[in-house]
C-alpha cells in the first residue's frame, strides 16, 4: 500500500481517507464520500443532506424517525458502496437510530465513520470506534 504524508501531523502513513494518527482528512472532494446529518436545523453541519429535515420530539421519537429515515435513505440510495460520513449532534436518541437504521439496511459498520466536532482543532474529526 502507498504511503503518503499527512499534512496536519507530517506523518507517513497508508493511504487512506483518514489518517490513523491524528484523525486527518487526507483525501478532499472523494465522490466515493457522502456527508450526512442527523437532523437539520439543529446545528450548521457541513454535509451534503440530512436524514430529517423537520424538528423533532428528543426521546424515542427521534430514535424512530432518524432510524427509518436511515433505512429508507440506503433505500433510495441503492446498495452503499461508499463511505458515509455522519455529522452528528447532541441528540444521542438521533445518532443512535441513524446508526442502527443503517445496520438494519444491511450497511457495514465499517462504511459509516462518525464525525464530531472538536472544540479544540475547531472542525470535524471522525471518532474511531472500536469492535470490541
Amino acid at each position: 500500500m502507498d504511503q503518503v504524508q499527512c499534512s496536519r501531523c507530517k506523518k507517513w502513513v497508508p493511504e487512506g481517507l483518514y489518517c490513523p494518527s491524528c484523525g486527518y482528512r487526507l483525501a478532499s472532494g472523494d465522490r466515493n464520500v457522502v456527508r450526512l446529518g442527523t437532523i437539520a436545523g439543529r446545528h450548521p453541519l457541513p454535509v451534503d443532506e440530512y436524514l430529517i429535515t423537520r424538528p423533532v420530539i428528543p426521546g424515542q421519537f427521534a430514535y424512530d424517525t432518524v432510524f427509518h429515515a436511515a433505512k429508507d435513505w440506503v433505500k433510495r440510495n441503492g446498495p452503499v458502496g461508499v463511505l458515509i460520513e455522519l455529522y452528528y449532534t447532541g441528540l444521542t436518541e438521533a445518532l443512535m437510530g441513524a446508526l442502527d437504521g443503517f445496520a438494519a439496511a444491511g450497511v457495514e459498520r465499517e462504511r459509516v465513520i462518525l464525525m464530531r466536532f472538536e472544540e479544540s482543532f475547531g472542525q470535524y474529526l471522525p471518532l474511531r470506534r472500536h469492535d470490541r
